[in-house]
């Protein structure tokens, strides 16, 4: 059905923390709704506008339907994997509802996909990889599991060489994922390549101007290869695409308080970043410093 398919990739998206498309669903929505009122006993029709309604960022109006999906069909898969999408706020019950439509359907590789993510969460990315590897050993041109796999391979430092082939990989099939930008774009700081890193967030931030993490994440690259004046205005940019971006507000204080010699400019950033982080092991040396300016 259009409508699954089309609320499917809405959540796709959303679980790698990539921003919602602008699409014209009134159209397709007005479809769904009236399919699911003439056909209330089909669970497939009313899975299809559950999700719908929970890509919509109408998880209240969702769960109804959606429960009675599953009730239509409780031995569908399927019909499980839409409660696992409803239920990314609780990654333990995320994973359990997973399994079962695993259990279910074991041909399901959004199943797997859901279910990496569920464990990533929850801090065991070695069986999230293991998932990832099972869906590339189905379709070797998978992006999301690609960039999955990479995600986990970028952290350890022997396999960040297979990780970054992974990433390019990822991004020749899906050049708009705004998450695999970032960690390509991460992996490259980490590697040294502060370069290639600033063209990776150039191409995302085309994608996502508002993406403060990656501006963050640009001004301490500009920083690196001593461009401070551009790497203020990066740090100025993720604060303002995001006020509570503690990091950033740190970043932008430390900045001005060494490389370029502006206490105002510190002094008020380094304020802000207190009131977003009162304690933590970098304020005792951020309020000694404004103690030192009579703050």
């Amino acid at each position: 059905l259009e409508a699954e398919a089309t609320a499917l990739h809405l959540l796709a998206l959303r679980m790698t923390q990539r921003p919602d498309p602008h699409l014209d669903l009134a159209a397709l929505r007005g479809r769904a709704q009236a399919a699911a009122q003439a056909l209330k006993d089909d669970a497939e029709v009313q899975r299809a506008w559950g999700l719908l309604l929970l890509a919509q960022r109408q998880g209240g109006d969702a769960e109804a339907v959606l429960e009675r999906a599953l009730a239509l069909g409780p031995r569908d898969g399927r019909n499980l994997l839409a409660q696992a999408f409803w239920r990314a706020f609780d990654p333990a019950a995320q994973e359990r509802l997973a399994r079962q439509a695993l259990a279910l359907n074991p041909g399901l590789p959004a199943a797997r996909m859901v279910l990496a993510r569920a464990l990533l969460k929850q801090g065991r990315p070695a069986e999230a990889a293991e998932l990832f590897r099972q869906v590339l050993a189905a379709d070797g041109d998978h992006a999301q599991a690609l960039a999955g796999l990479a995600s986990v391979e970028m952290d350890e430092p022997a396999s960040q060489g297979q990780a970054r082939t992974r990433f390019q990989k990822a991004l020749q099939l899906d050049p708009q994922d705004t998450a695999a930008l970032f960690n390509l774009a991460l992996l490259l700081k980490r590697q040294g390549q502060a370069g290639e890193a600033e063209q990776e967030l150039g191409r995302l931030l085309a994608l996502d101007p508002g993406d403060a993490a990656a501006h963050n994440l640009r001004g301490q690259v500009l920083q690196e290869q001593k461009r401070y004046a551009q790497a203020r205005e990066s740090y100025l940019a993720a604060t303002k695409a995001d006020p509570r971006h503690a990091q950033a507000f740190f970043n932008l204080g430390a900045l001005c308080a060494s490389q370029l010699g502006d206490p105002a400019c510190a002094r008020g950033a380094f304020i802000r970043f207190l009131e977003l982080e009162p304690s933590g092991p970098r304020t005792a040396k951020v309020r000694e410093w404004l103690a030192r300016q009579g703050q």
